[in-house]
């Protein structure tokens, strides 16, 4: 990536500066901040109720300190390039024009939350993540993160279509950040937390009817397939794009796998759910092997069986933990047949993704 941020470092086609990977770096890593805030936030939700019963909270002025640090940091960015001389626009750096707005949808959402909270009080468990000034603070942060990811994605210079993982680590860092806020809005519906198909959660199930029992299941079953498409879904993008640099779906997998599962322990302290672990680090490994495979230009089967070897590889090693960790209670059936769905689900997004070429007109 250039590094080069000045207006006068023009872009073909374009007269906006381009932030440099330094630059990047800071922003993402300002943009976790941000993120561990609203994890905090969700911990202190389920840990201390009784501490929530107003606006004005440790938790919410860590969350909100993040948002002002990143704020301010975009704000200097531009400001820097006002006082070289650009104006308007052309003062933003290139991708950074969703980070502006998430400023502002942010600090809508901030000031509606407060509103909301004196009106009609604190939200419980799963009203938090479906609060409507919850969801404008979920779009504002999801743009403020993505700025590094879209500077990149903007950028024209075509040597950076191949980057080395070093100077791609702010790009993985964004998409892996837009990923766990929304898996964090979905934790309710999130498949390696969500495990009701143990031994033990199973007989618990059974014992309360056969109706709570089906219910459970097929509850879990929904998760693995939401979680499926949620995780696919930011490296199906990214290999349209980028020549992944090997590690790049491991990071992502297990970056967000260590912040689901501290997520999950603060809800249910059992360590040794850790091992499920192995479930994103496995699959993340898979899918940068079958990349390091592709050609320079991938050939769209290749992009076809990613997307199907790796949730087959997430959700068969996740099944196999659980077995070995407190015996698996679902028939072979129910875990097999879930395991080829995610499958089948990982497929069609790829092809959705990634079509089969259209055929040429005959001259």
């Amino acid at each position: 990536m250039t590094t080069q941020s000045t207006p006068s470092s023009f872009t073909a086609g374009h007269t906006r500066p381009l932030a440099h990977r330094g630059q990047n770096l800071i922003t993402i890593l300002l943009g976790f901040w941000l993120m561990i805030g609203l994890f905090v936030d969700g911990w202190a939700h389920q840990h201390l109720p009784s501490t929530l019963e107003t606006f004005f909270t440790p938790w919410h002025g860590l969350f909100y300190a993040g948002y002002a640090a990143t704020a301010a940091w975009i704000v200097f960015l531009i400001s820097r390039n006002v006082r070289r001389g650009a104006r308007g626009l052309a003062a933003i750096p290139l991708g950074y024009e969703a980070g502006v707005a998430g400023i502002f949808l942010f600090g809508a959402g901030g000031v509606g939350d407060m509103l909301w909270h004196t009106i009609f009080g604190i939200e419980k468990d799963v009203e938090a993540l479906l609060s409507p000034t919850h969801l404008l603070l979920l779009s504002g942060m999801q743009l403020i993160v993505l700025s590094p990811f879209l500077a990149a994605w903007k950028n024209p210079d075509r040597t950076q279509d191949a980057p080395r993982f070093k100077a791609f680590l702010p790009t993985l860092l964004s998409a892996t950040a837009s990923l766990s806020f929304m898996s964090f809005f979905h934790m309710y519906l999130w498949g390696t937390t969500t495990v009701l198909h143990a031994s033990p959660a199973v007989a618990r199930w059974e014992a309360q009817g056969s109706v709570t029992s089906a219910l459970a299941q097929q509850y879990n079953l929904v998760a693995i397939l939401f979680t499926t498409v949620l995780l696919l879904v930011p490296v199906l993008l990214m290999v349209q794009r980028w020549r992944l640099p090997f590690g790049s779906v491991t990071l992502i997998f297990g970056l967000n796998g260590v912040l689901m599962a501290a997520l999950g322990l603060a809800s249910t302290p059992d360590i040794s759910t850790l091992a499920l672990l192995a479930s994103p680090l496995a699959a993340g490994l898979v899918a940068d092997a079958l990349l390091g495979r592709q050609a320079a230009q991938p050939r769209p089967a290749g992009i076809w069986l990613l997307g199907f070897v790796t949730p087959v590889v997430f959700w068969g090693v996740h099944f196999l933990c659980v077995a070995l960790l407190y015996g698996e209670g679902w028939s072979v059936e129910l875990w097999s047949g879930i395991t080829f769905m995610s499958g089948l689900i990982g497929f069609a997004l790829s092809l959705l993704s990634t079509p089969p070429s259209l055929p040429r007109p005959e001259s």
